[in-house]
Protein backbone atom coordinates (compact mmCIF):
# COMPACT_ATOMS: atom_id res chain seq x y z
CA UNK A 1 0.00 0.00 0.00
CA UNK A 2 0.83 3.59 -1.14
CA UNK A 3 1.52 5.74 2.16
CA UNK A 4 0.12 8.95 1.99
CA UNK A 5 1.24 12.16 2.96
CA UNK A 6 -2.25 13.33 4.81
CA UNK A 7 -0.54 16.83 5.54
CA UNK A 8 0.24 17.23 1.96
CA UNK A 9 -3.09 15.83 1.00
CA UNK A 10 -5.18 18.54 2.63
CA UNK A 11 -2.66 20.99 1.66
CA UNK A 12 -3.38 20.81 -2.03
CA UNK A 13 -6.97 21.75 -1.39
CA UNK A 14 -6.82 24.31 0.96
CA UNK A 15 -7.75 26.46 -1.18
CA UNK A 16 -11.17 24.28 -2.60
CA UNK A 17 -11.75 24.41 1.63
CA UNK A 18 -11.61 27.98 1.92
CA UNK A 19 -13.39 28.60 -1.08
CA UNK A 20 -16.57 26.26 -0.33
CA UNK A 21 -16.29 27.42 3.61
CA UNK A 22 -16.36 31.19 2.34
CA UNK A 23 -19.38 30.11 -0.51
CA UNK A 24 -21.58 28.78 3.09
CA UNK A 25 -20.53 31.66 5.29
CA UNK A 26 -22.20 33.84 2.86
CA UNK A 27 -25.35 32.50 3.47
CA UNK A 28 -27.44 34.32 6.23
CA UNK A 29 -28.86 31.28 8.70
CA UNK A 30 -30.23 32.64 11.43
CA UNK A 31 -33.75 31.05 12.68
CA UNK A 32 -36.21 33.73 11.52
CA UNK A 33 -40.09 32.54 12.74
CA UNK A 34 -41.50 35.48 11.44
CA UNK A 35 -40.49 34.62 7.92
CA UNK A 36 -41.34 30.78 8.44
CA UNK A 37 -42.67 29.52 6.03
CA UNK A 38 -44.33 25.53 5.48
CA UNK A 39 -41.63 24.95 2.52
CA UNK A 40 -38.72 26.77 5.54
CA UNK A 41 -40.33 26.54 9.01
CA UNK A 42 -37.33 27.97 10.60
CA UNK A 43 -37.09 30.93 8.15
CA UNK A 44 -35.61 31.15 4.67
CA UNK A 45 -31.86 31.47 5.79
CA UNK A 46 -31.27 27.57 7.50
CA UNK A 47 -32.97 26.06 4.53
CA UNK A 48 -31.32 28.20 1.97
CA UNK A 49 -27.75 26.94 3.67
CA UNK A 50 -28.55 23.45 3.87
CA UNK A 51 -29.39 23.47 -0.14
CA UNK A 52 -26.20 25.43 -0.64
CA UNK A 53 -23.99 22.91 1.20
CA UNK A 54 -26.13 19.71 -0.63
CA UNK A 55 -25.36 21.37 -4.20
CA UNK A 56 -21.63 21.60 -2.96
CA UNK A 57 -21.28 18.04 -2.34
CA UNK A 58 -23.40 17.21 -5.81
CA UNK A 59 -21.05 19.34 -7.77
CA UNK A 60 -18.20 17.67 -6.52
CA UNK A 61 -19.89 14.13 -7.42
CA UNK A 62 -20.80 12.97 -3.63
CA UNK A 63 -24.22 11.66 -2.97
CA UNK A 64 -26.44 13.55 -1.09
CA UNK A 65 -29.86 12.84 0.15
CA UNK A 66 -32.03 15.50 1.69
CA UNK A 67 -35.10 15.26 4.31
CA UNK A 68 -37.61 18.14 3.61
CA UNK A 69 -36.44 21.55 4.31
CA UNK A 70 -35.11 19.99 7.72
CA UNK A 71 -31.82 18.32 7.45
CA UNK A 72 -29.59 16.24 4.56
CA UNK A 73 -26.55 14.31 4.43
CA UNK A 74 -23.46 13.31 2.41
CA UNK A 75 -23.37 9.54 2.02
CA UNK A 76 -19.77 7.32 1.32
CA UNK A 77 -18.55 3.92 2.04
CA UNK A 78 -20.30 0.71 2.35
CA UNK A 79 -21.01 -1.66 5.14
CA UNK A 80 -23.35 -2.85 7.79
CA UNK A 81 -21.93 -0.31 10.35
CA UNK A 82 -23.05 3.09 10.23
CA UNK A 83 -20.83 5.95 11.58
CA UNK A 84 -22.60 9.20 11.63
CA UNK A 85 -21.01 12.97 11.92
CA UNK A 86 -23.38 15.05 13.34
CA UNK A 87 -23.32 19.54 12.07
CA UNK A 88 -25.15 22.27 11.46
CA UNK A 89 -25.43 25.27 8.87
CA UNK A 90 -27.91 27.66 11.09
CA UNK A 91 -26.23 30.13 13.32
CA UNK A 92 -27.01 32.37 16.33
CA UNK A 93 -28.00 36.05 15.76
CA UNK A 94 -25.46 38.23 14.93
CA UNK A 95 -26.09 40.48 17.65
CA UNK A 96 -23.65 43.51 17.97
CA UNK A 97 -20.48 45.10 18.07
CA UNK A 98 -19.04 43.33 14.98
CA UNK A 99 -16.17 45.04 12.50
CA UNK A 100 -16.76 43.60 9.72
CA UNK A 101 -20.33 42.53 8.09
CA UNK A 102 -20.86 38.92 9.89
CA UNK A 103 -22.23 37.05 6.67
CA UNK A 104 -19.02 38.51 4.49
CA UNK A 105 -15.90 36.45 6.00
CA UNK A 106 -12.54 37.99 6.50
CA UNK A 107 -9.79 36.86 7.46
CA UNK A 108 -7.09 38.77 10.27
CA UNK A 109 -4.24 37.76 12.29
CA UNK A 110 -4.83 33.99 10.82
CA UNK A 111 -8.56 33.61 12.12
CA UNK A 112 -11.78 33.34 10.22
CA UNK A 113 -14.36 36.44 11.39
CA UNK A 114 -17.92 35.40 10.03
CA UNK A 115 -21.18 34.06 12.22
CA UNK A 116 -20.60 30.40 11.69
CA UNK A 117 -16.77 30.15 11.42
CA UNK A 118 -16.40 28.33 14.21
CA UNK A 119 -20.27 27.19 14.52
CA UNK A 120 -20.86 25.07 13.25
CA UNK A 121 -20.15 25.56 9.63
CA UNK A 122 -16.15 26.01 9.55
CA UNK A 123 -15.80 22.37 11.63
CA UNK A 124 -19.12 20.92 9.29
CA UNK A 125 -16.90 21.76 6.11
CA UNK A 126 -13.74 20.55 7.49
CA UNK A 127 -15.34 17.03 7.90
CA UNK A 128 -17.03 17.16 4.51
CA UNK A 129 -13.40 17.72 3.22
CA UNK A 130 -12.02 14.61 5.42
CA UNK A 131 -14.57 12.56 3.63
CA UNK A 132 -14.19 13.92 0.28
CA UNK A 133 -10.60 13.10 0.73
CA UNK A 134 -11.20 9.37 1.67
CA UNK A 135 -13.06 9.28 -1.81
CA UNK A 136 -10.76 10.90 -3.59
CA UNK A 137 -8.11 8.91 -2.66
CA UNK A 138 -10.13 5.54 -3.34
CA UNK A 139 -9.90 4.15 0.21
CA UNK A 140 -11.87 1.68 1.01
CA UNK A 141 -14.06 1.83 3.46
CA UNK A 142 -15.52 -0.94 5.94
CA UNK A 143 -18.29 1.23 7.47
CA UNK A 144 -20.86 3.34 5.83
CA UNK A 145 -20.67 7.19 6.70
CA UNK A 146 -23.22 9.76 6.59
CA UNK A 147 -22.30 13.27 7.57
CA UNK A 148 -25.74 14.73 8.75
CA UNK A 149 -26.26 18.28 8.41
CA UNK A 150 -29.42 20.18 10.35
CA UNK A 151 -31.02 23.86 10.43
CA UNK A 152 -32.50 23.84 13.84
CA UNK A 153 -29.03 22.97 16.07
CA UNK A 154 -29.64 26.77 17.62
CA UNK A 155 -32.98 26.64 18.65
CA UNK A 156 -34.79 23.27 19.32
CA UNK A 157 -33.31 20.54 17.19
CA UNK A 158 -36.35 20.20 15.29
CA UNK A 159 -34.21 19.34 12.63
CA UNK A 160 -33.23 15.78 14.16
CA UNK A 161 -36.58 14.72 15.42
CA UNK A 162 -37.61 15.01 11.95
CA UNK A 163 -34.25 13.24 10.15
CA UNK A 164 -34.85 10.18 13.02
CA UNK A 165 -38.13 9.99 12.27
CA UNK A 166 -37.19 9.24 8.68
CA UNK A 167 -33.96 8.08 8.37
CA UNK A 168 -31.65 5.12 10.21
CA UNK A 169 -29.99 5.39 13.69
CA UNK A 170 -26.06 5.88 13.28
CA UNK A 171 -24.66 2.84 15.03
CA UNK A 172 -21.94 5.11 16.90
CA UNK A 173 -21.19 8.80 15.66
CA UNK A 174 -19.17 12.19 16.98
CA UNK A 175 -20.18 15.85 16.45
CA UNK A 176 -17.44 18.40 15.13
CA UNK A 177 -18.85 21.16 17.12
CA UNK A 178 -16.89 21.85 20.10
CA UNK A 179 -13.68 22.08 21.60
CA UNK A 180 -10.68 20.32 20.07
CA UNK A 181 -9.73 17.10 20.43
CA UNK A 182 -13.12 15.71 22.24
CA UNK A 183 -15.81 15.74 24.08
CA UNK A 184 -17.39 12.44 25.18
CA UNK A 185 -20.82 13.22 26.68
CA UNK A 186 -23.40 16.46 26.14
CA UNK A 187 -24.82 17.92 29.35
CA UNK A 188 -28.89 17.74 28.84
CA UNK A 189 -30.49 21.02 28.00
CA UNK A 190 -34.02 22.88 29.05
CA UNK A 191 -35.29 25.88 29.26
CA UNK A 192 -37.58 27.84 32.01
CA UNK A 193 -40.08 30.50 31.50
CA UNK A 194 -40.78 32.99 34.58
CA UNK A 195 -43.82 34.77 34.01
CA UNK A 196 -45.21 38.07 35.55
CA UNK A 197 -48.73 39.66 35.60
CA UNK A 198 -48.25 43.44 34.89
CA UNK A 199 -49.89 43.41 38.84
CA UNK A 200 -51.65 45.82 41.16
CA UNK A 201 -50.26 49.21 41.79
CA UNK A 202 -47.86 49.99 44.56
CA UNK A 203 -45.96 52.59 46.64
CA UNK A 204 -43.62 53.63 44.16
CA UNK A 205 -42.12 56.83 42.65
CA UNK A 206 -40.74 55.09 39.30
CA UNK A 207 -42.93 53.64 36.67
CA UNK A 208 -41.63 50.57 34.19
CA UNK A 209 -42.86 51.10 30.88
CA UNK A 210 -40.79 48.12 29.15
CA UNK A 211 -37.36 46.27 29.35
CA UNK A 212 -35.82 44.48 26.42
CA UNK A 213 -32.91 42.10 26.02
CA UNK A 214 -31.68 38.73 24.60
CA UNK A 215 -31.80 37.18 21.24
CA UNK A 216 -31.63 33.72 22.02
CA UNK A 217 -32.19 31.63 25.46
CA UNK A 218 -28.76 29.92 24.84
CA UNK A 219 -26.58 33.41 24.16
CA UNK A 220 -25.73 35.66 26.79
CA UNK A 221 -27.55 39.09 26.49
CA UNK A 222 -24.78 41.98 25.52
CA UNK A 223 -27.50 44.70 25.12
CA UNK A 224 -29.98 45.61 27.36
CA UNK A 225 -32.92 48.57 26.95
CA UNK A 226 -35.27 49.61 29.38
CA UNK A 227 -37.90 52.67 29.57
CA UNK A 228 -39.09 54.17 32.75
CA UNK A 229 -41.44 56.86 33.60
CA UNK A 230 -40.02 59.15 37.16
CA UNK A 231 -40.35 62.18 38.27
CA UNK A 232 -36.67 61.92 39.53
CA UNK A 233 -34.90 61.21 36.42
CA UNK A 234 -31.99 63.58 37.35
CA UNK A 235 -31.55 61.77 40.38
CA UNK A 236 -31.94 58.00 38.16
CA UNK A 237 -29.41 59.41 35.27
CA UNK A 238 -26.67 60.44 37.69
CA UNK A 239 -26.65 57.35 39.72
CA UNK A 240 -26.73 55.03 36.43
CA UNK A 241 -23.42 56.72 35.53
CA UNK A 242 -22.26 55.90 38.54
CA UNK A 243 -23.24 52.12 38.32
CA UNK A 244 -21.80 51.89 34.71
CA UNK A 245 -18.02 53.42 36.06
CA UNK A 246 -18.30 51.13 38.92
CA UNK A 247 -18.87 47.79 36.99
CA UNK A 248 -17.05 48.86 34.08
CA UNK A 249 -20.11 48.28 31.45
CA UNK A 250 -21.05 51.03 28.88
CA UNK A 251 -24.24 52.19 28.01
CA UNK A 252 -26.07 55.16 28.15
CA UNK A 253 -29.63 57.11 28.92
CA UNK A 254 -31.80 59.22 26.67
CA UNK A 255 -34.22 61.29 28.23
CA UNK A 256 -37.77 62.50 26.29
CA UNK A 257 -40.34 63.95 29.00
CA UNK A 258 -40.52 62.38 31.71
CA UNK A 259 -39.50 59.12 30.22
CA UNK A 260 -35.54 58.06 30.58
CA UNK A 261 -34.22 55.01 27.61
CA UNK A 262 -31.60 53.20 29.69
CA UNK A 263 -29.21 51.17 27.80
CA UNK A 264 -26.71 49.15 29.47
CA UNK A 265 -24.09 47.01 27.04
CA UNK A 266 -22.64 43.73 28.31
CA UNK A 267 -20.99 40.61 26.61
CA UNK A 268 -21.98 38.21 24.60
CA UNK A 269 -21.19 34.83 25.59
CA UNK A 270 -22.45 31.27 24.51
CA UNK A 271 -24.92 29.89 27.09
CA UNK A 272 -23.54 26.95 27.85
CA UNK A 273 -20.34 28.92 29.55
CA UNK A 274 -22.75 32.02 30.76
CA UNK A 275 -19.64 32.82 33.01
CA UNK A 276 -17.40 33.46 30.15
CA UNK A 277 -20.32 36.98 29.31
CA UNK A 278 -21.41 39.67 30.82
CA UNK A 279 -25.29 39.47 31.41
CA UNK A 280 -26.75 43.43 29.96
CA UNK A 281 -30.60 41.96 31.34
CA UNK A 282 -29.36 40.83 34.83
CA UNK A 283 -26.61 43.91 35.36
CA UNK A 284 -29.77 46.69 34.42
CA UNK A 285 -32.32 45.12 36.61
CA UNK A 286 -30.19 45.61 39.41
CA UNK A 287 -29.18 48.94 38.83
CA UNK A 288 -33.26 49.52 38.20
CA UNK A 289 -34.05 47.22 41.48
CA UNK A 290 -32.32 50.32 43.61
CA UNK A 291 -35.37 52.08 43.12
CA UNK A 292 -39.34 51.31 43.93
CA UNK A 293 -41.22 50.79 41.15
CA UNK A 294 -45.50 51.26 41.07
CA UNK A 295 -46.29 47.73 39.99
CA UNK A 296 -45.86 44.79 42.06
CA UNK A 297 -45.53 42.52 38.17
CA UNK A 298 -42.18 45.17 37.90
CA UNK A 299 -41.12 44.77 41.32
CA UNK A 300 -41.64 41.02 41.39
CA UNK A 301 -39.63 40.58 37.57
CA UNK A 302 -36.65 42.96 38.70
CA UNK A 303 -36.39 41.41 42.05
CA UNK A 304 -36.07 37.93 40.25
CA UNK A 305 -33.05 38.98 38.06
CA UNK A 306 -31.38 41.33 40.48
CA UNK A 307 -31.39 39.04 43.68
CA UNK A 308 -31.75 35.41 42.41
CA UNK A 309 -30.24 35.61 38.60
CA UNK A 310 -27.54 37.95 38.39
CA UNK A 311 -23.97 36.19 38.59
CA UNK A 312 -25.65 32.87 39.54
CA UNK A 313 -24.24 30.54 36.67
CA UNK A 314 -25.07 27.48 38.59
CA UNK A 315 -28.65 28.16 40.00
CA UNK A 316 -27.64 28.34 43.36
CA UNK A 317 -30.75 30.56 44.46
CA UNK A 318 -33.23 28.61 42.34
CA UNK A 319 -31.85 25.40 44.45
CA UNK A 320 -30.97 23.45 41.46
CA UNK A 321 -27.08 23.72 41.45
CA UNK A 322 -25.37 20.21 40.76
CA UNK A 323 -22.20 18.99 40.39
CA UNK A 324 -21.25 15.50 38.44
CA UNK A 325 -17.06 14.70 38.67
CA UNK A 326 -16.87 14.52 34.96
CA UNK A 327 -19.37 16.95 33.60
CA UNK A 328 -19.04 19.33 36.48
CA UNK A 329 -21.22 22.03 37.68
CA UNK A 330 -24.72 22.63 36.10
CA UNK A 331 -24.86 25.68 34.07
CA UNK A 332 -27.81 28.66 33.63
CA UNK A 333 -27.86 31.14 31.15
CA UNK A 334 -30.44 34.37 31.99
CA UNK A 335 -31.26 34.30 28.18
CA UNK A 336 -34.31 36.32 26.87
CA UNK A 337 -36.21 39.37 29.34
CA UNK A 338 -39.29 40.91 28.69
CA UNK A 339 -41.23 43.05 30.59
CA UNK A 340 -44.28 45.76 29.01
CA UNK A 341 -46.43 47.51 31.75
CA UNK A 342 -49.11 46.79 30.06
CA UNK A 343 -49.10 42.97 29.52
CA UNK A 344 -46.58 41.94 32.18
CA UNK A 345 -42.98 40.06 31.65
CA UNK A 346 -41.41 37.24 31.09
CA UNK A 347 -37.81 35.91 31.85
CA UNK A 348 -36.19 32.66 30.05
CA UNK A 349 -33.55 30.69 31.75
CA UNK A 350 -31.80 27.82 29.94
CA UNK A 351 -30.20 25.14 32.19
CA UNK A 352 -27.17 22.45 31.23
CA UNK A 353 -27.27 20.01 33.35
CA UNK A 354 -25.19 16.52 34.23
CA UNK A 355 -25.72 13.80 35.15
CA UNK A 356 -27.41 13.07 38.65
CA UNK A 357 -29.84 15.59 37.69
CA UNK A 358 -32.87 15.89 35.83
CA UNK A 359 -35.68 18.48 34.75
CA UNK A 360 -38.41 16.62 37.35
CA UNK A 361 -35.89 17.30 40.48
CA UNK A 362 -35.24 21.01 39.15
CA UNK A 363 -38.47 22.14 39.08
CA UNK A 364 -39.92 20.62 42.23
CA UNK A 365 -36.74 22.14 44.02
CA UNK A 366 -37.44 26.11 42.25
CA UNK A 367 -41.21 25.55 42.94
CA UNK A 368 -40.33 24.43 47.09
CA UNK A 369 -37.97 27.71 47.55
CA UNK A 370 -40.90 30.35 45.86
CA UNK A 371 -43.24 28.49 48.04
CA UNK A 372 -40.98 29.06 50.79
CA UNK A 373 -40.64 32.63 49.63
CA UNK A 374 -44.15 33.49 48.75
CA UNK A 375 -45.41 32.44 52.68
CA UNK A 376 -42.46 33.56 54.14
CA UNK A 377 -41.18 30.53 55.70
CA UNK A 378 -37.61 28.33 55.14
CA UNK A 379 -37.25 24.75 55.18
CA UNK A 380 -33.55 24.77 56.14
CA UNK A 381 -33.39 26.71 59.70
CA UNK A 382 -30.67 29.85 59.52
CA UNK A 383 -30.04 30.40 63.12
CA UNK A 384 -26.65 30.07 63.03
CA UNK A 385 -24.64 30.24 66.22
CA UNK A 386 -27.49 32.48 67.63
CA UNK A 387 -29.03 29.47 70.00
CA UNK A 388 -25.05 29.03 71.06
CA UNK A 389 -25.09 32.73 71.87
CA UNK A 390 -28.19 32.65 73.96
CA UNK A 391 -27.43 29.69 75.75
CA UNK A 392 -23.48 31.77 77.32
CA UNK A 393 -24.80 33.76 79.89
CA UNK A 394 -26.12 30.08 81.73
CA UNK A 395 -22.64 28.66 80.58
CA UNK A 396 -21.09 30.56 82.29
CA UNK A 397 -23.22 31.31 85.52
CA UNK A 398 -22.94 26.83 85.55
CA UNK A 399 -19.02 27.51 84.83
CA UNK A 400 -18.66 30.05 87.57
CA UNK A 401 -21.08 27.99 90.25
CA UNK A 402 -19.10 24.18 89.63
CA UNK A 403 -15.79 26.04 89.70
CA UNK A 404 -15.73 28.32 92.87
CA UNK A 405 -18.70 27.12 95.12
CA UNK A 406 -17.17 24.68 97.22
CA UNK A 407 -20.49 22.27 97.79
CA UNK A 408 -20.52 21.83 94.12
CA UNK A 409 -16.91 22.04 92.91
CA UNK A 410 -16.58 18.85 95.41
CA UNK A 411 -19.92 16.59 94.78
CA UNK A 412 -20.25 13.80 92.05
CA UNK A 413 -23.16 13.20 89.86
CA UNK A 414 -23.26 9.49 88.58
CA UNK A 415 -19.57 9.52 89.56
CA UNK A 416 -18.33 12.35 87.79
CA UNK A 417 -17.25 15.09 89.64
CA UNK A 418 -18.75 18.19 88.61
CA UNK A 419 -15.54 20.54 90.02
CA UNK A 420 -13.09 19.02 87.52
CA UNK A 421 -12.75 18.52 83.90
CA UNK A 422 -13.73 15.08 82.19
CA UNK A 423 -11.80 14.33 79.13
CA UNK A 424 -15.23 11.68 78.13
CA UNK A 425 -17.45 13.97 78.36
CA UNK A 426 -15.55 16.27 76.27
CA UNK A 427 -15.03 13.65 73.81
CA UNK A 428 -18.72 12.50 73.34
CA UNK A 429 -19.57 16.36 73.07
CA UNK A 430 -17.20 16.45 69.95
CA UNK A 431 -19.15 13.77 68.99
CA UNK A 432 -22.21 14.65 69.87
CA UNK A 433 -21.95 17.91 67.98
CA UNK A 434 -20.53 16.06 64.97
CA UNK A 435 -23.54 13.88 64.57
CA UNK A 436 -25.83 16.73 65.32
CA UNK A 437 -24.01 19.00 62.45
CA UNK A 438 -24.22 16.32 60.04
CA UNK A 439 -27.45 15.76 60.34
CA UNK A 440 -28.76 19.40 59.78
CA UNK A 441 -26.92 19.20 56.67
CA UNK A 442 -28.86 16.72 55.56
CA UNK A 443 -32.04 19.26 54.83
CA UNK A 444 -30.63 21.35 52.82
CA UNK A 445 -30.02 21.06 48.99
CA UNK A 446 -27.01 19.26 47.89
CA UNK A 447 -25.27 22.50 46.63
CA UNK A 448 -25.79 24.11 49.83
CA UNK A 449 -24.27 21.11 51.82
CA UNK A 450 -21.04 21.46 49.69
CA UNK A 451 -20.94 25.13 50.70
CA UNK A 452 -21.62 24.07 54.17
CA UNK A 453 -19.61 21.18 55.05
CA UNK A 454 -16.34 22.80 55.97
CA UNK A 455 -18.64 25.10 58.04
CA UNK A 456 -20.01 21.57 59.57
CA UNK A 457 -16.64 21.19 62.04
CA UNK A 458 -16.83 24.66 63.30
CA UNK A 459 -19.39 23.32 66.15
CA UNK A 460 -17.62 20.17 67.32
CA UNK A 461 -14.57 21.78 67.51
CA UNK A 462 -16.04 25.20 69.32
CA UNK A 463 -17.59 23.12 71.61
CA UNK A 464 -14.51 20.94 72.41
CA UNK A 465 -12.89 24.02 72.91
CA UNK A 466 -15.13 25.30 75.58
CA UNK A 467 -15.51 21.70 77.34
CA UNK A 468 -11.89 20.47 77.85
CA UNK A 469 -10.87 22.71 80.28
CA UNK A 470 -14.41 23.48 82.15
CA UNK A 471 -15.63 21.65 85.14
CA UNK A 472 -18.00 18.42 84.44
CA UNK A 473 -20.94 19.99 85.81
CA UNK A 474 -20.94 22.80 82.95
CA UNK A 475 -19.73 20.31 80.16
CA UNK A 476 -22.69 18.28 81.34
CA UNK A 477 -25.10 21.33 80.04
CA UNK A 478 -23.60 21.17 77.04
CA UNK A 479 -23.54 17.54 76.65
CA UNK A 480 -27.52 17.80 77.22
CA UNK A 481 -28.47 20.66 75.48
CA UNK A 482 -27.00 18.53 72.48
CA UNK A 483 -28.66 15.51 72.72
CA UNK A 484 -32.12 17.46 73.04
CA UNK A 485 -30.49 19.57 69.63
CA UNK A 486 -29.97 16.39 68.00
CA UNK A 487 -33.91 15.16 68.66
CA UNK A 488 -34.94 17.99 67.85
CA UNK A 489 -33.16 18.23 64.32
CA UNK A 490 -34.33 14.36 63.77
CA UNK A 491 -37.65 15.50 64.75
CA UNK A 492 -37.37 18.86 61.76
CA UNK A 493 -36.00 16.05 59.24
CA UNK A 494 -38.40 13.86 59.97
CA UNK A 495 -41.99 15.24 60.96
CA UNK A 496 -42.24 18.76 60.47
CA UNK A 497 -40.48 19.15 56.99
CA UNK A 498 -42.07 16.55 55.45
CA UNK A 499 -45.47 17.93 56.40
CA UNK A 500 -44.13 21.41 55.21
CA UNK A 501 -43.58 19.30 52.09
CA UNK A 502 -46.98 17.71 51.97
CA UNK A 503 -48.72 21.18 52.90
CA UNK A 504 -47.21 22.62 49.56
CA UNK A 505 -47.81 19.43 47.38
CA UNK A 506 -51.36 20.42 48.32
CA UNK A 507 -51.57 23.77 47.78
CA UNK A 508 -49.84 23.27 44.30
CA UNK A 509 -52.48 20.78 43.35
CA UNK A 510 -55.02 23.41 44.08
CA UNK A 511 -53.46 26.10 42.20
CA UNK A 512 -51.14 24.79 39.71
CA UNK A 513 -48.36 26.59 37.71
CA UNK A 514 -48.84 27.18 34.36
CA UNK A 515 -46.62 25.69 31.94
CA UNK A 516 -44.10 27.22 29.29
CA UNK A 517 -42.14 26.65 26.32
CA UNK A 518 -39.78 24.13 26.66
CA UNK A 519 -36.91 23.66 23.94
CA UNK A 520 -35.00 20.62 25.32
CA UNK A 521 -32.82 19.13 23.16
CA UNK A 522 -31.95 15.62 22.05
CA UNK A 523 -28.76 14.34 23.42
CA UNK A 524 -27.60 10.45 21.44
CA UNK A 525 -24.84 10.40 23.92
CA UNK A 526 -25.40 7.58 26.45
CA UNK A 527 -23.95 9.94 29.10
CA UNK A 528 -26.70 12.44 29.26
CA UNK A 529 -29.82 10.84 27.08
CA UNK A 530 -32.12 12.61 29.62
CA UNK A 531 -33.52 16.09 28.65
CA UNK A 532 -37.29 16.64 29.52
CA UNK A 533 -39.39 20.05 30.23
CA UNK A 534 -38.76 21.75 33.19
CA UNK A 535 -42.03 23.14 34.19
CA UNK A 536 -42.06 26.19 36.44
CA UNK A 537 -44.04 29.59 37.11
CA UNK A 538 -43.25 33.18 38.95
CA UNK A 539 -45.07 34.09 41.94
CA UNK A 540 -45.54 38.04 42.42
CA UNK A 541 -44.11 38.88 45.40
CA UNK A 542 -46.13 39.96 48.33
CA UNK A 543 -44.97 42.62 50.37
CA UNK A 544 -29.43 24.95 22.97
CA UNK A 545 -27.27 24.09 22.38
CA UNK A 546 -26.17 21.54 25.15
CA UNK A 547 -23.03 21.14 26.82
CA UNK A 548 -20.61 22.65 24.43
CA UNK A 549 -17.55 23.10 27.12
CA UNK A 550 -15.11 25.63 27.01
CA UNK A 551 -16.75 26.16 23.53
CA UNK A 552 -15.61 29.63 22.03
CA UNK A 553 -18.22 30.99 19.87
CA UNK A 554 -17.11 33.52 16.67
Amino acid sequence: MTKINWLQEVEARKEALFADLFRLLKVPSVREDDKATPEAPVGPGPKAALEEFLNMAQEDGCETKQFGPWAGRVEVGSGDQLVGILGHVDVVPVGTGWDTDPFEPVVKDGRIYARGSSDDKGPTVAAYFALKLLRELGLELKQRLHLIVGTDEESGWQCMDYYFKHAEMPDYGFSPDAIFPIINGEKGNVSATFNFQAGAEVAGANHLVSFEAGLRENMVPQDATAVVESANLAELVVDFESFLLEHQLGGQVQLQGNQATFSLIGKAAHGSTPSKGVNAATFLAKYLHRFEFDQAGAESFLHLLADHLHQDFEGVNLGVAHRDPVMQELTMNVGLVNYQDDKGGSVVANFRYPKGTDPEKMAAQTELMQAQRHYGMSMFGGLGCLPLLIQMPFFSALYISTRYTKGIASASFLGIKLGSPNMIITVIIGILYLVQSWVSTLSVPEAQRQQTRNMMFMMPIMMVMISIGAPAGGALYWLVSGIFGLIQQLITNHIIKPKLRKQIDEEFKKNPPKPFKSNARKDITPQANNDKKLTTSKKQKSNRNAGKQRHHKQ
